[in-house]
């Protein structure tokens, strides 16, 4: 997840992806704690240790490496992510394994995203490095189903947005895409249609019909009529599709 120049790293059909359940990973996330006897020996393959303690446990990383390589100390993946300029690769470190280039999950994921955020805390809201760490917090807790949380992190990220850019650009939109994701997942159906309903309208104006992130829109939104039990519009915007 590198961030694009001058922009946060998430495109509307990003957040979108992002908000669906993981398909790849939930084998490996679900064993993120788990210690089953056959397995290779464990290190963490920063430090090259196999100590673990409550405070810093050794975990698997949810990612698609195998044997040794899948094990590590978050404070020892935060370290190496920290070594790296937010314009180089460090947004990538903190998200993606560097070995076999899937995203970390499960435990790892969550506690990474919240050492990030952390690190960043201090700085100005203007500051593009500490708007990212919203955006990788917020997905974080809603793949661990920490909705309340994810709610309350997208909010502020979209009052952000809007205060210091306005409602009529991308990264604003962005926002509002990912807290109308947060509010379907809690049920909140008409909450997130709202949202929904002007991320759409937006690309359509900026993007044309045929654009992928007006598309992506359209069928978030059918998806979330469909749920509402409405179903004349969701078929509708997916004839559009």
């Amino acid at each position: 997840m590198t961030p694009a120049p001058g922009w946060l790293g998430y495109t509307a059909s990003d957040v979108y992806a992002r908000t669906q359940p993981p398909c790849v990973s939930l084998s490996m996330a679900a064993r993120a704690d788990e210690v089953e006897e056959g397995d290779a020996p464990r290190q963490c393959w920063c430090c090259l240790e196999s100590t673990t303690t409550k405070a810093q446990p050794l975990l698997h990383c949810g990612c698609a490496c195998r044997g040794s390589a899948g094990w590590a100390h978050v404070d020892c993946l935060a370290q190496a992510a920290g070594a790296h300029s937010f314009a180089e690769k460090g947004a990538e470190m903190w998200t993606t394994c560097p070995t076999c280039t899937h995203e970390w999950t499960g435990r790892v994921q969550l506690d990474l995203a919240r050492a990030y955020s952390r690190r960043c805390a201090r700085r100005p809201r203007e500051d593009a490095e500490r708007q990212f760490t919203d955006c990788v917090l917020g997905v974080a807790l809603r793949a661990q189903g920490m909705f309340v949380e994810a709610l309350a992190i997208e909010e502020r990220a979209l009052a952000t947005c809007r205060e210091l850019y306005g409602s009529e650009v991308e990264r604003t939109i962005t926002a509002m895409e990912a807290l109308a994701r947060v509010h379907y997942r809690m049920g909140e159906y008409e909450d997130a249609v709202l949202l929904e309903q002007q991320v759409l309208a937006f690309f359509r104006r900026t993007d044309g019909d045929a654009h992928q992130s007006t598309l992506f829109a359209m069928e978030s939104l059918a998806h979330t009529y469909a749920d509402m039990d409405q179903i004349s519009p969701a078929l509708a915007l997916l004839e559009e599709c």
